[in-house]
């Protein structure tokens, strides 16, 4: 055991990779560059046809702090459950490969751990669209904590999905794992970390450079699939709400079928015949049991709520806004 183990608990950080080749120096150098002292670095190359893994070799050679995962391509939530099987750290961080972090993240966050005796800790998000310049770091640095019982009921109210902007203990991330050739991983399992939590804080300082990359599968599709993934993520926590009787049933229930409605205007805009098909066989009949239940519109906007109170009848009004909505996104695409 050298010092640094000795003062430093070790952390893991966990870096899922593929097609990030424009990006991915810059954010490997951003945690190289952390002054937390005892750190192991997991590099996982998911398949990608670049030259991102012959990147992480390159790293690896220079600093033993890193370790490479080549594997098959999986999928994100593949790549992560990878190097939580390699983890040996006591402390668990997810970085996107096309992120980047200020160099005192960890020093400040695991201190801020173990001065309150949190399990979860999350800071600060800067985001930053194409073009724009990252800005020092801001915030007064104060520390609001809660309990776990109360960060979970707001986890599950309000979709608190991200997993990338957080420092976990071992005991928070347990035995959990993201869902394989799903997308919207962090809402089917953000939850269930904040689940193993006693005591969750958040850092009013912003250490996260979030980047928006217009090729991100969340940001831009309209895939029924995708959208599907949404839908099974928001089913399980509002199966898991009302399984463990969690006050906030209502709200999960009205984000599921926010959710279901958020599927059907892929499926309208640009859905296949066949998609179309098999999507309304299993959305409609849920909004249609779901329509007469004043729960289910706490959560939706007006435009939610008409789709949702004219679902099974007139569903002419939400393909139309469906297509317009489409329509609406090309343009914008057209005129950045």
């Amino acid at each position: 055991m050298n010092e640094y183990s000795e003062k430093h608990k070790l952390i893991s950080v966990i870096v899922p990779i593929y097609k990030v080749e424009a990006y991915l120096r810059r954010g490997i150098d951003s945690i190289l560059a952390q002054d937390y002292p005892n750190m192991e670095v997991i590099l996982v190359d998911d398949g990608s046809p670049d030259n991102c893994g012959k990147i992480c070799d390159e790293y690896a050679k220079k600093d033993n702090r890193i370790r490479v995962i080549h594997k098959p391509n999986g999928g994100l939530s593949s790549a992560r459950n990878a190097g939580l099987d390699v983890a040996k750290g006591e402390y668990i961080s997810f970085i996107d490969s096309d992120d980047s972090i200020l160099p005192y993240m960890y020093s400040t966050m695991i201190k801020v751990i173990e001065n309150n005796n949190l399990d979860i800790v999350t800071c600060g998000v800067q985001r930053i669209k194409p073009g724009e310049k990252i800005k020092e770091t801001y915030g007064d640095g104060s520390v609001h904590i809660v309990d776990g019982r109360e960060a979970l009921i707001d986890c599950l109210a309000n979709d608190g999905a991200a997993v990338w902007c957080k420092v976990y203990t071992k005991k928070a991330i347990g035995d959990i794992r993201f869902p394989v050739g799903r997308i919207f991983e962090d809402s089917a399992t953000m939850y269930l970390f904040i689940a193993n939590a006693e005591k969750v804080g958040h850092l009013n300082k912003v250490f996260y450079n979030y980047f928006y990359n217009s090729n991100s599968i969340t940001q831009t599709s309209f895939a029924p699939k995708a959208r599907w993934d949404y839908v099974l993520a928001r089913k399980e926590a509002f199966e898991y709400s009302v399984a463990k009787n969690i006050p906030c049933i209502k709200e999960c229930k009205s984000l599921y079928v926010k959710a279901l409605l958020s599927c059907m205007t892929a499926v309208y805009a640009c859905g296949t015949d066949s998609e179309k098909k098999m999507y309304k066989e299993k959305i409609i009949p849920e909004l249609i049991k779901y329509k007469h239940d004043r729960d289910s519109y706490c959560k939706l906007n007006d435009k939610y709520k008409i789709w949702l109170k004219f679902s099974g009848d007139f569903n002419i009004i939400h393909i139309i806004s469906a297509k317009i909505s489409l329509f609406s996104k090309k343009c914008k695409k057209i005129l950045r």
